[in-house]
């Protein structure tokens, strides 16, 4: 193989793990951020923990499940 050619893979072979790994972080912040939307556990600016601190503080208990079933 002449250097060129094997440069050529190389650097193909990075940009391709590269290009992996950005859409696997952008899959998992995905996932995380449409978790914690609706989440009343969540202190992110989009999620619900102030509303369901507050409705705690006026007696209405919440309870938080991830099972339909249970819900």
């Amino acid at each position: 193989m002449t250097g060129t050619r094997r440069h050529l893979l190389w650097s193909t072979g990075v940009v391709v793990v590269l290009a992996l790994m950005v859409i696997a972080v952008a899959s998992v912040r995905h996932a995380v951020a449409v978790q914690r939307t609706d989440d009343p556990r969540s202190t992110t600016g989009s999620g619900t923990r102030a509303l369901a601190q507050l409705l705690t503080d006026h007696g209405i208990r919440l309870e938080t499940t991830d099972n339909v079933a249970d819900a």
